[in-house]
């Protein structure tokens, strides 16, 4: 999180105005990272899986698309905008990476606790 706000101070300081497009592309990365979000939430609250394939594959079609479209604006060299864009779209992969194995890790986890108290559940029911 910290590289965005990074990127965003540099941003700010050479103050870059983004265009149309490049703001929908921003736009887009956020609204899968915050889509990101809410499915780890909901699976944390609901206690099911999170289904972190069906997710990665639309996200990673998703930023294939961006990268691809931001490629042709680099080209250009009055679209300095891109640049900047290029690592937003890094920075956000990575945390959403960082978000999917935080996921997998709490689930995993739980899976333990639940074992374990399994197991002390049935060792007590044994000993009576």
């Amino acid at each position: 999180i910290d590289d965005i706000f990074t990127a965003k101070r540099t941003l700010d300081s050479n103050y870059v105005e983004l265009q149309g497009d490049v703001l929908l592309m921003v736009r887009g990365i956020s609204n899968h990272t915050l889509g990101l979000f809410d499915e780890i939430h909901r699976s944390l609250i609901d206690r099911h899986r999170l289904d972190s394939q069906g997710w990665e594959q639309e996200t990673r079609a998703y930023m294939d698309e961006v990268n691809r479209d931001l490629l042709r604006l680099l080209a250009q060299p009055d679209r300095r905008d891109a640049g900047a864009l290029s690592n937003v779209v890094t920075f956000s992969r990575r945390l959403q990476d960082k978000l999917v194995n935080f996921a997998e890790l709490v689930e995993i986890h739980s899976e333990d606790a639940e074992g374990t108290e399994r197991n002390v559940a049935e060792s007590s029911s044994v000993e009576q």
